[in-house]
């Protein structure tokens, strides 16, 4: 399904055939995907035998997984225990270390009975999004877990800050230029983090404030960060607008991309190099298909990539870089894949051709999807 000539798509028969995929991470260095299922456990994928195996163990099984990341060679994963009585489902944050045998720990901390929306890993610590149901929705925002140099679970502590120690935080993107986390609330605006800050508080205001980010997308690059940006009280969506990376962010620093997604609400963001002249970032939106922003040109402005998907809901993208081709997960008609030399999408097609695609994955050469029917029954990983 990948590269200039592209295998029929198949369904990756095995445990997750008929399991609802929440959420997929990628082992670059082993060469193996990871997918966490509603209850049924966490699957890993090895891509050179074609075969699934349930790594979860009697502690995780019967968990939810409400997002993975793969970092410092290991997996973690935000657990979700629905069976546990209302207020008390939080389970924290547990960690697969594959070497070996293959085990389970929970990493505990302060987040150990929390609710886990988003995480991410960068210069080797994990971060997480956080929410404590014990008494509600209780915002926590963003946790720091440093695993340590010992084979035993590591420490986690908040990265507190007046901004964000509150703060619902659905989405996290790391600028690995610069070692700095990036953080959106679909209610309180975009905050970074400066983990090597002298200040006490690590925390900088993006100058965003009472606007939602629906997405975020780091632009290495041009050292520029792309947000998705809406209106919570009106339910207006504003497009995408972006920020250089000069310090500290001001509201005159940011600037709205316009053109035809200055109304859309965008659900994901991408960025991609068709050659050493060429760097897009392609917006994926609710119901007006997937829009590409030319950011070589002097003045980038936005255009229509049209095709196929050109009145779908896209739910996911990802870019494969190896072969400069973009692919889009849409809300009931599969995988689209868009090619940025011919301007040109073509449907993969295959046995997911009328799928809603939850969430895509680029890793080892392939293109890998999870996917749900119409009845929101979960068929797998494709």
């Amino acid at each position: 399904m990948c590269g200039s000539t592209r295998e029929a798509p198949g369904l990756l028969w095995g445990g997750v055939s008929s399991s609802g995929i929440t959420s997929l991470a990628y082992d670059d260095s082993g060469n193996k995907l990871y997918a966490g299922t509603n209850g049924g456990g966490v699957w890993c994928y090895n891509p050179s035998d074609g075969t699934w195996s349930n790594v979860a163990t009697i502690e995780v099984t019967t968990y939810y997984i409400t997002c993975l990341a793969w970092g410092g060679g290991k997996l973690y994963a935000g657990c979700w225990d629905a069976g546990a009585p209302v207020g008390s489902e939080g389970m924290g944050v547990w960690c697969y270390d594959p070497s070996g045998s293959g085990t389970w720990t929970n990493t505990g901390g302060g987040v150990r009975t929390w609710r886990i929306v988003c995480l991410a890993w960068g210069d080797n610590k994990l971060y997480a999004g956080c929410i404590d149901r014990s008494l509600g929705e209780i915002a926590k925002g963003v946790w720091c877990y440093d695993p340590g140099p010992g084979p035993g679970p590591g420490t986690w502590s908040d990265t507190d800050g007046l901004y964000v120690s509150g703060c619902f935080v659905y989405s996290l993107a790391w600028d690995t230029n610069n070692s700095l986390l990036y953080a959106g609330s679909p209610n309180q605006g975009l905050f970074r983090y400066d983990p090597a800050s002298g200040d006490p508080d690590k925390w900088t205001d993006c100058r965003l404030a009472n606007f939602g980010i629906t997405s975020l997308a780091y632009d290495a690059e041009h050292s520029r960060l792309c947000a998705g940006r809406s209106d919570p009280a009106s339910v207006n969506y504003f497009g995408v607008w972006s920020h250089d990376d000069d310090d500290p962010f001001t509201i005159e620093g940011w600037a709205d991309t316009g053109g035809g997604v200055s109304a859309c609400n965008v659900t994901s963001l991408v960025c991609g190099a068709y050659d050493q002249y060429s760097q897009y970032l392609f917006a994926g939106t609710s119901g007006q298909g997937v829009w590409r922003l030319s950011l070589s040109d002097s003045s980038p402005t936005w255009s229509d990539t049209r095709g196929g998907v050109t009145t779908y809901g896209i739910s996911s993208l990802a870019y494969d870089d190896a072969h400069d081709l973009l692919y889009a997960g849409t809300n009931g008609y599969g995988v689209w894949c868009y090619n940025p030399s011919t301007h040109t999408w073509s449907d993969t097609g295959g046995g997911e051709s009328t799928s809603a695609v939850t969430s895509l994955a680029w890793g080892g050469g392939k293109l890998y999807a999870s996917c749900k029917n119409y009845s929101g029954h979960g068929i797998g990983v494709w």
